[in-house]
């Protein structure tokens, strides 16, 4: 059955909900880019999308609320555990940056975020484990290293 739900899959708050087939039985994925009010200027300013792939899913909230202190939209795709691997190619363009734990990620995700990441100005840090403390050094770096 093309476009519908598994009944007994629960949806996790940090995922990205799709619409499925056009059917609006979902909301749309946010927008690539969100407009906010710069605090230094006032004006309108660009948001950054982060991809985090991979990871801790009891450690999303902390992550979602480090990356919005350093100004970064916040998206999370648990590599492949209980959300597809299709899913991954439909969030994967609108990502700024992209980050991925080595060591709590699928293989199958890796190899398709390297691919594209090759293949495209996004960037990608990987991180040695999914800790917070790593996240957030990779945060710190992110905006010099990023040209935006």
């Amino acid at each position: 059955m093309a476009g519908t739900v598994a009944p007994n899959r629960k949806e996790h708050p940090n995922e990205i909900p799709l619409t499925v087939n056009g059917g609006g039985k979902r909301p749309s994925a946010p927008p690539r880019r969100l407009a906010r009010i710069c605090p230094q200027t006032g004006l309108p300013c660009e948001t950054r999308c982060l991809l985090y792939v991979g990871g801790r899913v009891r450690l999303c909230k902390h992550y979602r609320a480090l990356a919005e202190q350093n100004g970064w939209f916040f998206m999370h795709h648990d590599g492949g555990l209980e959300v597809g691997l299709g899913r991954l190619a439909s969030v994967l363009p609108r990502a700024d940056a992209v980050i991925c734990p080595v060591d709590c990620v699928s293989h199958g995700a890796m190899q398709r975020v390297r691919h594209f990441c090759k293949q495209s100005p996004t960037r990608l840090v990987l991180l040695r484990s999914a800790s917070l403390s790593a996240l957030a050094r990779a945060l710190e770096e992110l905006p010099t290293a990023q040209s935006t």
